[in-house]
């Protein structure tokens, strides 16, 4: 889920550069095993694919 902007950390001048998203992540075959969340704070330019890779990776 991509969260509002925070205008003294996300934007540069009149422009934002940088995204803050919240991620749930929980196995797909064990359901009913414990869900991870994450706060993720990236460049503007990359795709939420990236957050969700670095989460999965850890």
């Amino acid at each position: 889920m991509r969260l509002p902007a925070v205008a003294e950390f996300d934007y540069q001048g009149e422009l934002p550069h940088r995204m803050r998203s919240a991620l749930a992540r929980r196995s797909i075959s064990k359901p009913d095993e414990k869900t991870y969340y994450y706060f993720a704070y990236a460049p503007l330019h990359l795709t939420v694919r990236e957050p969700i890779r670095a989460a999965g990776a850890r």
